[in-house]
C-alpha cells in the first residue's frame, strides 16, 4: 500500500524539552490510515529540530503519494509553510493541510501557493477519502468531503461530511509512530 507522510511543525522557535509531546491528532489521522493499509511516517519538527530538512529529503525519496501538515496557529504556520517550499522545490507531491488552522481560515490558506488541498472538515473521514483517491492515480478531488483544491487557476469547495467518528469506535493511536525517544 501507498506511503503517506504527515508533518507537525515546529510550535515555537526555539526548542523547549518541556514542550515535547506526541502529535495526538496526526497520530488520529495515522491510526484511521494505518486501518486501512496505508504506510504512514510522522515527523514532528519540534524533535528534529536541527536536521528536519535531512530527515524529510530521506522521506520523500520512498515517494509518498501525498505530505500532510498541520497547523493551530502562530510560528506553526511559519514553519508549515517552510516545510511545503523545501517539498515544492524537490519534487511535485501534493500538499494538504488540515487543522485548527485550516479549519478557521481555510480560503487563505489554500490560496497560498505552497499548498494544494486544505481539509477544513474533521480530518478522519476527509484524510481517507484523500488517500484513495490520490493513490488512485486518477483522483477525483470532488469526491472528496470537506477540502478545498485548486483546479485549473480556480479554488474549488466540497461541501463537509455529515459523517463524524464516533470517538469510542476510533482505532487505538499507533504510538509506535512518534519518535518517544
Amino acid at each position: 500500500m501507498a506511503n503517506i507522510l504527515l508533518v507537525y511543525p515546529k510550535q515555537v522557535i526555539q526548542k523547549l524539552d518541556r514542550d515535547l509531546r506526541p502529535a495526538l491528532g496526526l497520530l488520529h489521522l495515522a491510526a484511521v490510515l494505518k486501518e486501512k493499509g496505508y504506510k504512514i511516517r510522522i515527523i514532528n519538527l519540534n524533535i528534529y529540530h536541527d536536521n528536519w530538512e535531512e530527515i524529510l529529503e530521506k522521506e520523500l525519496q520512498t515517494k509518498p503519494i501525498f505530505v500532510g501538515i498541520t497547523a493551530l496557529i502562530s510560528y506553526m504556520i511559519i514553519s508549515g509553510l517552510e516545510v511545503s517550499s523545501f517539498i515544492k522545490k524537490r519534487c511535485d507531491i501534493p500538499i494538504i493541510w488540515g487543522g485548527v488552522h485550516s479549519r478557521l481560515e481555510p480560503l487563505t490558506t489554500i490560496e497560498n501557493s505552497l499548498i494544494d488541498i486544505v481539509a477544513y472538515g474533521e480530518g478522519e473521514n476527509t484524510i481517507q477519502q484523500l488517500a484513495k483517491e490520490l493513490a488512485s492515480g486518477s483522483p477525483k478531488l470532488e469526491n472528496v468531503e470537506g477540502i478545498y483544491y485548486k483546479k485549473n487557476n480556480s479554488i474549488i469547495k466540497t461541501e463537509l461530511s455529515d459523517k463524524y467518528y464516533n470517538l469510542d469506535e476510533l482505532p487505538l493511536l499507533p504510538f509506535e509512530l512518534a519518535d518517544i525517544e
